[in-house]
């Protein structure tokens, strides 16, 4: 019996610009979920705000490390986007924390909320809706 997961084809294989960060997080620890759904809340507005694809991949799961995957239309959608993640203190990364993914990667990536657990999706999505309608920065 398959999963819905699999039922995903990787038609996203032939967009050519993309980044990945790191989503690390203990699944015992409360406070790392929540920290976890806030940055992911925010990307996915970010995303959604910019008309960027995002897709995650389980990078490692020993360590409970998800991969979080972008895919811009344009350059001026990448450009806002990391504009809108380096303005804000909660998402503000480091240059070396995004990376190129790998073709692999990429053909592994499934939509997000298929990957990241639905407790710290729920709340991701509940941060995200309310970036997107300006209830929050």
């Amino acid at each position: 019996m398959s999963t819905q997961a699999e039922k995903f084809e990787p038609f996203w294989l032939d967009e050519k610009d993309w980044l990945v960060t790191l989503a690390m997080v203990d699944l015992k620890d409360e406070k790392d979920k929540v920290e976890c759904a806030q940055v992911i809340g925010y990307l996915v507005a970010y995303a959604f705000l910019t008309n960027t694809r995002y897709l995650a991949v389980v990078g490692d799961p020993r360590m409970v490390t998800y991969e979080l995957l972008f895919s811009f239309d344009t350059p001026e959608d990448k450009g806002r986007f990391l504009q809108l993640v380096n303005g804000n203190e909660i998402t503000r990364m480091e240059p070396f924390e995004w990376m190129v993914p790998s073709r692999g990667e990429i053909s592994r990536a499934k939509p997000i909320g298929l990957v990241i657990p639905e407790d710290i999706m729920e709340l991701a999505i509940l941060i995200a809706a309310s970036v997107i309608h300006g209830d929050v920065g």
